[in-house]
């Protein structure tokens, strides 16, 4: 890894690329452990209403997404993107209701936030 870097022209020491890749297995083992105890949840409370925003900190920048269950609160997506196309936030929605189906918890509704007025 840290040598395709260098190759790339990004300048970092190995112990650099040692660490992140680290604290990257780490992420991944922690998410694994709370996909578990999110189930778990989610299936405990029956359903879930989904709630999909968008924040854009500044024009021309990537807006970050993020779905939840409106009822547990729980975030079961977040991720940037540049675009808000139609099918952008379809392949969204799509990923987070095939995760619902692998926990066998159906969604009831979908709140769609982008459309409201801020006061």
């Amino acid at each position: 890894m840290h040598q395709a870097l260098l190759a790339r022209g990004v300048s970092i020491t190995e112990r650099s690329v040692t660490h992140l890749m680290q604290r990257y297995e780490e992420l991944v083992a922690l998410r694994m452990a709370e996909n578990s105890r999110l189930k778990e949840r989610l299936q405990k409370q029956g359903r879930v209403i989904l709630a999909i925003d968008g924040l854009q900190p500044d024009v021309g920048h990537e807006v970050l997404w993020v779905i939840r269950d409106c009822l547990s609160e729980e975030i079961l997506l977040a991720r940037p993107l540049l675009s808000s196309s139609q099918g952008d936030l379809t392949a969204l929605l799509t990923e987070v209701r095939d995760l619902l189906k692998e926990f066998e918890v159906p969604i009831k509704g979908v709140i769609d936030f982008r459309t409201r007025n801020d006061w």
